[in-house]
C-alpha cells in the first residue's frame, strides 16, 4: 500500500448524465473486428484502433469516415498487435507489442518515428495520457532480490523520465491466480473470480491511482511516492450466488483442459 496519508474522505454520491453525440457504424463492408483503444484530436475527430484489422480508422464528429491509418506488417507505419493510443503533441503514438515498439504517426496518417518498446501484453498494458503531450507506459526494473518490479515511465514531446513505482503486492491485495508456464516459455494464468484485487492506473495529471476492489478506496500517489489524495466509498458486502460459482468451476475446467501439458502451479 503506498505510504500513509490522511484524511480518508467519504465521497458524496456522484451522478452523471449520458447524452448521445454521434453513432459510428462502419457498415457491413468494413466491420470493426477488435477495437482496443480510442483517441480524440483537437478537431473532435475520433481515432479507433482496431487490433483485429491492424489499423486505425478516423471518423469526424458526426461519425463520418475520414481516413484509415496503417496496415498489418513490420514496416514504418505498420502494426502487428496494436494495443493502445496516446497523443504526444500533434503526433499519435501507437503501442505495438507485437513489433516490440511504439509507432508514431501524424494526424493525416504519415509515419513520423519509431520508438523501441516492450513485448509485454495483458489487460493492464496500455498508454496512459497525462496532459496533451505526455503519456505513461509499462516498464519493469530488477529488484535487489532478483525479482522484477513494475513501473510506469513517462514519454512524450514535453519531456519524459518521470517514473511511477507500483507497490509490491501483498497477500491482502488479491487471491493468487493459477499460473501455467507453456512449452514455448510464455506464461498464462486463471484469475480467481469475485476475489478482491488491486488495480492501478495513471491519472490525467500523472499520478498513480491505486485501488482494491474489495475496499472501495482510491489512493493517488505522485512520482515522489507521496500520497496526494484518498477517496473512499461505503458499500455492503454482497454474497456470491452458488450458480455463479458453478459457472466459474465450468470455466476453470475448460481452461484447465486447454492447458494440458503445461507446467501449472
Amino acid at each position: 500500500e503506498p505510504g500513509g496519508g490522511e484524511p480518508v474522505a467519504a465521497a458524496d454520491s456522484a451522478s452523471a448524465r449520458l447524452e448521445l453525440v454521434a453513432t459510428i457504424d462502419p457498415g457491413e463492408a468494413e466491420p470493426f473486428l477488435d477495437v482496443s483503444s480510442l483517441a480524440l484530436d483537437d478537431d473532435r475527430n475520433l481515432y479507433v484502433l482496431d487490433q483485429g484489422a491492424r489499423n486505425i480508422r478516423v471518423f469526424d464528429s458526426t461519425g463520418a469516415p475520414v481516413r484509415t491509418i496503417g496496415r498489418e506488417g513490420a514496416g514504418p507505419g505498420e502494426f502487428a498487435t496494436p494495443y493502445s493510443l496516446a497523443w504526444t503533441g500533434d503526433t499519435l503514438a501507437v503501442l505495438d507489442p507485437g513489433n516490440g515498439r511504439l509507432e508514431l504517426v501524424t494526424r493525416d496518417g504519415k509515419h513520423a518515428a519509431t520508438w523501441r518498446g516492450s513485448r509485454i501484453t495483458g489487460r493492464q498494458v496500455r498508454l496512459w495520457q497525462a496532459g496533451p503531450s505526455r503519456f505513461f507506459l509499462d516498464s519493469y526494473r530488477p529488484t535487489p532480490d532478483g525479482k522484477l518490479q513494475m513501473l510506469y515511465v513517462s514519454a512524450g514531446s514535453d519531456g519524459g523520465g518521470d517514473t511511477l513505482v507500483i507497490p509490491e503486492r501483498t497477500a491482502a491485495d488479491e487471491a493468487t491466480p493459477v499460473t501455467c508456464k507453456l512449452k514455448n516459455g510464455n506464461f498464462t494464468w486463471f484469475e480467481v473470480p469475485y476475489a478482491s484485487r488491486r488495480m492501478h492506473a495513471v491519472s490525467p495529471e500523472g499520478h498513480l491511482v491505486v485501488a482494491r476492489t474489495g475496499d472501495y478506496r482510491f489512493v493517488w500517489v505522485d512520482t515522489a511516492g507521496q500520497v496526494r489524495r484518498m477517496m473512499a466509498y461505503g458499500a455492503d458486502t454482497l454474497r456470491i450466488p452458488e450458480a455463479f460459482w458453478d459457472s466459474v468451476e465450468t470455466d476453470y475446467g475448460e481452461w484447465g483442459t486447454k492447458m494440458a501439458g503445461a507446467d501449472c502451479d
